[in-house]
């Protein structure tokens, strides 16, 4: 922490000059780069154990070509579509238990020019599915939220475009973490 002091001067109080002096303490917080540069670093140099292996040369990317999707919403659907995919791909009932599921590290952002909500995701999955995730694309696209329309008053097919793409696992830890705007710095594992 640091002081920051502040004196001011020639204050009128009850008509006679008074001079005050101010302390406040402010506290330095990282910067967003910062904060960007520990995560890229964390994905560089995490280690696959316990059966387990970080999927560091394909990126998912999920987007739900809707403007203006809120991002809590989005959070939840993601939530959702990981309960399922682990229901459908581990066990039914005890993948929460399970220490060999598959996890989700989502960097989720909104589009600057079309406000489009979407996240680029790292996977975590068990050994015996890391050559399965073609496999595993098409269990999230199943599972994927139907659009509910209002007009027709029906579900419609899904609003969510979902994408799987082979990069070197550099372009996948910076690419996933860029820098868009201040406002989306948004990460969340499921």
């Amino acid at each position: 922490m640091s002081k920051v002091q502040i004196k001011v001067q020639k204050i009128e109080f009850n008509r006679r000059l008074v001079e005050k002096e101010i302390v406040c303490r402010t506290m330095t917080l990282p910067r967003t780069d910062k904060v960007r540069e520990l995560f890229r670093n964390a994905f560089k140099t995490v280690k696959d154990e316990d059966n387990n292996t970080y999927i560091k040369d394909h990126l998912f990317h999920i987007s739900t070509n809707q403007t203006n999707y809120s991002i809590d919403k989005f959070k939840k659907d993601l939530r959702l579509l990981n309960k399922r995919v682990n229901q459908q791909k581990i066990h039914k009932r005890q993948y929460k238990k399970s220490p060999n599921r598959i996890v989700f590290y989502c960097f989720i952002e909104q589009s600057q020019d079309k406000t489009l909500t979407h996240t680029h995701m790292i996977l975590r999955v068990p050994d015996f599915l890391k050559d399965k995730l073609e496999d595993i694309k098409e269990t999230i696209e199943k599972y994927l939220p139907p659009y509910f329309n209002k007009e027709t008053r029906r579900y419609e097919d899904t609003r969510f475009t979902v994408k799987l793409t082979k990069r070197t696992p550099k372009i996948t830890r910076n690419y996933s973490t860029k820098k868009k705007t201040t406002h989306n710095d948004n990460f969340d594992v499921f």
